[in-house]
């Protein structure tokens, strides 16, 4: 059987609010290579399946990726705490990007 590619849900930073309680995260979904398939602004890393996977809106980017929508069958879809989890070519390529050009979401 053919292992499937992985992507990965992975918080790229956090913003802290101004009552210093509350914080945003940017979320992205990122291929091995270090592709950035999308990216979105959520309060919680809880919430990074349904914003850049789950939500209909979203589909299509993995069906233009992975030839299909649907974890564990057209990818093997694993979220990540921190960056510094990501493969060492991923985080390499996201990290080295000139400014800017990492975040491009809807």
């Amino acid at each position: 059987m053919t292992e499937l590619p992985t992507a990965y849900l992975v918080p790229l930073d956090e913003w802290l609010g101004p009552d210093r309680r509350t914080s945003d995260f940017l979320m992205a979904a990122v291929t091995d290579d270090g592709d950035i398939l999308g990216t979105h602004v959520c309060s919680s890393p809880g919430w990074a399946r349904n914003d850049l996977h789950d939500a209909p809106f979203r589909h299509q980017m993995w069906i233009e990726r992975f030839g299909g929508h649907g974890d564990g069958q057209f990818y093997r879809l694993v979220e990540l705490a921190q960056p510094e989890d990501l493969p060492d070519a991923a985080r390499a390529r996201i990290f080295t990007m000139p400014e800017g050009q990492a975040v491009e979401s809807e």
